[in-house]
């Protein structure tokens, strides 16, 4: 048996599949470039276990090159219906070249990944709006725990309700304070869509999402062609779906059930040594069917790397593999403009090449380089900011793709424990951005130990949410400090103004008046939520570790206006007494915050409405932040730290703790003292968890 396909313009435009049948026979003759023609190849399998007519469409989602050099595509199948189709069609798929022979690859099945956009067109009438607002509710609560989900009214502008998010909590406060009536003329559905694709499509652009849905409810707007539903370039993978429906609930849960049974379907993904030369590659269906010619993949600096390099072997599963080893490389002249600035202290950048373990041999990129620090700029160990000058998003992080870092070196934190556990409950708390893991850091080809990787916490937002206005990291007000800016969609005073008018509006109300601004104006279960994890850690130092976000919401009258989220930063002192001897701590009579010494903190705190609030959020972090929780996260950070320190070179560049303990030289002793650590840890938790527990109580009794 053969497939047979014919090639036009160069291209081919079907191929074979290898899913086994009878031995291949004699390798055919090619075509001649120039002319159309028939290629025959062999198929391995009499039968195939699908229906491969069943695909009419291939649709890329996403294609990305590893550390290892290894290009992943990732593609949907789909019937005449638009309905994903299984993993088993996958064996319906050949990748041929532009000579018709089939193409070194490995096509296998793989799980989707999703966001959703909701763009409502609001009722006039405010109980029919008030159902719709409802209908939403319950199509956010439908989708996956995990999927992010973004909203915007559509009227005569079209305003932000809320970035993607996975906090259906806030998402349903935005949604019944900003999904107003609408009392006249809505803008026209192509400009409405348009104002919103490609924001949709540039979140989390560095990393796969299979799956980007836009589901533009307008009940009674007249139908349209699909075709003018549509997208093109940068938003072609915006899927749009309009729902015109008078029962619009019913529709909602009845797309909803067909996203999940795309998510359930999954994709294919196409795995090629992005090393081997290959160009002109075609995806085709067995026995005919639809085609889609692959975008090539190159890999740069390989071409000055010389010839004869193969992509790492530690690369060839579903997932890319990530670094463990980064290495800086500075030549002569930047190896001198770095001990300058280690010399200086300072933070003005210079240029080094950065590669890591999974790169082949000779393969550098240019980066931009800068100490980074307070206290820890003084440490022999220093850590660093980095930035690619090619702009390429690089895999280093779990469900990540950018090409900013931070290198930590974690000098400071006691047995390099503490920040990596605050940074998973954070996390998992929805406080903290960015991604993160343990790296070994190699600079001039002598290794720096451990450091922490991280993305940089701006660059993370931004990339992560739609219509984002400002962002500033938190100084100690208390103490003079002014906040710093990190971004701006506008004037750098406006921003900072905006900023500071969420603490003088909020130190100018009281009881239910300061109640209902700050659930207007800020994720306040957020903030509190992060107070409360703060006091559970008893961390000494948090007043600056904290970036204030401003995105987009629907306030009063349909404006578009600010509204803060927080995302935490460096907790490397958990368990440790306040900072400044506590000097600017503010008082607080039933002993359940911790080192709270913010302007903010001073104007809410105060008031015991708020205080009570913050009980109840304090309560439910306990119920959340139990002692097997907590003991998950600090035996993770140990092994996480461990696996790095196994390496001889790593253990030997920890000068932190050779100064206060010779031993650790030895591994055996870096286990114990790292070991240790972890569990005065668990040790300290399980007792301010308990006290916690017993001052709750003693609120709760003096309350009634």
């Amino acid at each position: 048996m053969s497939v047979r396909f014919t090639r036009a313009l160069a291209t081919v435009l079907l191929a074979c599949v290898a899913s086994g049948c009878d031995e291949p026979g004699p390798e055919p003759d090619k075509p001649d470039a120039d002319e159309l023609g028939v290629c025959e190849l062999p198929v391995e399998r009499t039968a195939l276990d699908v229906d491969c007519a069943a695909i009419a469409r291939i649709v890329p989602t996403g294609v990305a090159v590893s550390e290892g050099h290894v290009a992943r595509r990732h593609l949907r199948l789909e019937d005449a219906s638009g309905a994903a189709l299984g993993a088993e069609f996958g064996a319906c798929l050949i990748v041929a070249d532009s000579e018709c022979e089939r193409a070194a690859v490995e096509i296998e099945p793989a799980p989707s990944h999703s966001n959703t956009a909701l763009l409502v067109r609001p009722m006039p009438e405010p109980v029919s709006n008030a159902v719709l607002a409802e209908a939403v509710s319950n199509f956010i609560d439908s989708r996956p725990e995990g999927e992010a989900i973004s909203v915007f009214r559509w009227g005569a502008e079209l305003t932000q309700i809320s970035t993607p998010t996975t906090d259906r909590r806030r998402l349903h406060a935005l949604v019944a304070s900003g999904l107003q009536p609408l009392p006249g003329e809505a803008l026209p559905l192509t400009e409405a869509i348009d104002a919103v694709a490609t924001p949709l499509a540039l979140v989390e652009a560095g990393s796969h999402l299979s799956h980007r849905q836009l589901v533009v409810v307008a009940p009674g707007h007249a139908p349209v062609e699909a075709s003018a539903l549509e997208r093109s370039g940068l938003t072609a993978a915006l899927d749009v779906e309009l729902v015109t429906a008078a029962g619009f609930d019913d529709a909602l849960a009845e797309l909803s059930a067909r996203l999940d049974a795309t998510l359930a379907a999954g994709e294919q993904v196409i795995r090629q040594c992005a090393l081997d030369g290959l160009r002109d590659l075609s995806v085709h269906v067995a026995n005919g069917g639809p085609t889609l010619a692959l975008t090539d993949v190159s890999v740069l600096g390989a071409a000055e790397a010389g010839e004869d390099l193969a992509c790492s072997p530690a690369d060839q599963a579903l997932e890319p593999a990530l670094p463990e080893v980064i290495e800086i490389e500075l030549s002569p002249s930047q190896r001198l403009e770095y001990d300058s600035r280690v010399a200086e202290l300072s933070k003005e950048p210079f240029r080094g090449s950065v590669r890591t373990n999974l790169n082949a041999p000779g393969v550098l990129a240019p980066a931009k380089l800068k100490l980074r620090g307070n206290g820890s700029l003084e440490c022999d160990r220093k850590s660093f900011s980095l930035n690619f000058e090619d702009d390429l998003p690089r895999r280093w992080l779990p469900d990540s793709g950018t090409d900013k870092f931070f290198l930590l070196s974690m000098c400071l934190d006691n047995r390099y424990v503490n920040q990596f556990t605050a940074n998973q409950l954070m996390a998992e708390l929805g406080l903290f951005g960015p991604k993160f893991r343990m790296v070994e850091l190699v600079l001039s080809g002598q290794s720096q130990g451990l450091y922490l990787l991280v993305e940089k916490p701006q660059t993370a937002l931004v990339d992560d949410n739609t219509r984002v206005r400002l962002i500033v990291r938190r100084g100690p007000d208390a103490e003079g400090a002014a906040p710093e800016l990190k971004h701006s969609a506008g004037p750098d005073d406006e921003a900072l103004a905006t900023y500071e008018a969420l603490i003088t509006e909020a130190e100018a109300r009281h009881g239910d008046e300061l109640l209902a601004y700050l659930e207007g104006t800020m994720d306040l279960n957020q903030y509190l939520r992060w107070l409360a994890l703060m006091s559970l850690l008893q961390s000494g130092d948090f007043v600056d570790e904290v970036y204030f976000m401003s995105t987009e919401v629907t306030g009063p009258g349909a404006s578009a206006e600010d509204y803060f989220s927080i995302s935490t930063w460096d907790q490397d002192d958990i368990f440790k007494p306040c900072h400044n001897g506590g000097d600017f701590e503010m008082d607080d009579p039933d002993g359940l915050l911790y080192c709270a010494e913010g302007l903010l903190d001073y104007a809410i705190f105060a008031d015991p409405t708020i205080y009570a609030r913050y009980v109840d959020e304090l309560e439910r972090t306990l119920a959340w932040l139990d002692q097997a929780t907590f003991d998950r996260a600090t035996f993770a950070s140990e092994d996480s730290v461990l696996d790095i320190l196994a390496r001889d070179d790593a253990r030997a560049a920890m000068v932190e703790l050779l100064d206060d303990n010779p031993a650790a030289i030895s591994y055996e002793v870096t286990e114990q003292e790292v070991r240790g650590r972890g569990a005065q840890l668990r040790e300290l938790f399980a007792a301010r968890r308990a006290l916690l527990s017993e001052r709750i109580s003693h609120y709760r009794e003096s309350e009634q």
